[in-house]
Order: C-alpha cells, then structure tokens, then sequence
C-alpha cells in the first residue's frame, strides 16, 4: 500500500531529501536541555584549552 508523501511525513516527522545530519540538528536544537549541555560542556573545553593563557602567571625565583 503506496502512502501519500504527506500523510507519510506526518507519521514519520521525515521529510525527503533532507540529510540525516539536519534531521538531527533540528531535533537537537528543539531540546532546550540539550543545547544548554552542549553549551556548558563548550564553555568548559573552551576553558580548559585557554587554562594557560587565562590564569595568571606567577614567577617566583
């Protein structure tokens, strides 16, 4: 049994011809707990590769 393209999409929330990777970006980014995630764990590897440039240096001789 042939479905319409419509009721198809509807059913399923695909859309043809769209890539795997912006289905799951525009589900991703629907999800407010996972976009204020993704931005903490950003912050904290952005944090951590600039360590060195941020703390301040202490030069005891």
């Amino acid at each position: 049994m042939n479905m319409p393209d419509s009721i198809l999409e509807e059913k399923t929330g695909v859309v043809e011809g769209q890539p795997p990777w912006r289905r799951f970006a525009s589900d991703f980014c629907e999800s407010r707990l996972a976009v204020a995630g993704l931005t903490i764990f950003v912050l904290i590897a952005l944090s951590a590769i600039f360590a060195p440039w941020i703390t301040p240096k202490i030069h005891t001789t």
